[in-house]
């Protein structure tokens, strides 16, 4: 754990929270899908059904309303 919190201190210091969580998301993200193809975990995927294909879209979907917060931040820190 120590390791991580010095490697990723310069990163925390030049990026916001939101894209330091992006990037931290993303890196799980790819982790989790090697390992499912190591494991034929998607196989899954071909018995989905309609409703379970609309669930997963709607899941993955941005928040409504993150670009308005982001833009927002960004015009406070321009102001101050």
């Amino acid at each position: 754990m120590a390791f991580y919190n010095v490697l990723s201190r310069p990163l925390m210091q030049r990026s916001s929270a939101l894209g330091f969580l992006t990037v931290g998301m993303g890196a799980g993200a790819v982790v989790l899908v090697l390992a499912g193809l190591a494991k034929g975990s998607f196989a899954a995927l071909e018995h989905f059904t309609a409703a379970q294909w609309i669930a997963a879209c709607w899941s993955i979907r941005p928040p409504a309303g993150a670009d308005q917060e982001q833009r927002g931040q960004r015009r406070e820190a321009e102001r101050g």
